[in-house]
């Protein structure tokens, strides 16, 4: 019986922690964006909002994947927005390099800013497997 009891409270806890985590990560005040990239390519990401004033950049930063830091090698660029004001905003960011018109891949994020001011994810496309 109680063996059964241990079960049913580990189940239930892990649980309860899963549901916060999905909450902790789905809504914020902020929202990280991380793409790879590699720069010494000439390949960068890009991006454009559909509407400004909802959300702003408050950092872009680089993280290099090599642990040896070598040169050329890949890294991860990372994004954070910060709510401002309710309302729905598209963030279409383009791998491509500057002196050419066409982008190699897109990502798209669509996110709600609720009254509140929490940035909840509405969907996320995307055509480089990230």
């Amino acid at each position: 019986m109680k063996r059964k009891q241990i079960i049913l409270i580990c189940t239930a806890v892990c649980i309860i922690i899963g549901i916060a985590a999905v909450i902790f990560q789905k809504k914020a005040d902020t929202y990280e964006i991380t793409l790879s990239e590699n720069a010494t390519t000439g390949y960068m990401w890009s991006y454009t909002m559909s509407e400004e004033g909802i959300v702003e950049e408050t950092s872009a930063e680089y993280t290099s994947r090599d642990k040896e830091g070598l040169v050329g090698a890949a890294s991860d660029k990372t994004w954070t927005f910060k709510a401002l004001k309710p309302g729905n905003v598209t963030l279409t960011f383009s791998y491509a390099r500057s002196w050419e018109k066409e982008a190699i891949s897109t990502a798209v994020y669509q996110l709600k800013v609720t009254d509140g001011l929490q940035i909840e994810e509405v969907s996320v496309t995307s055509d480089n497997n990230e």
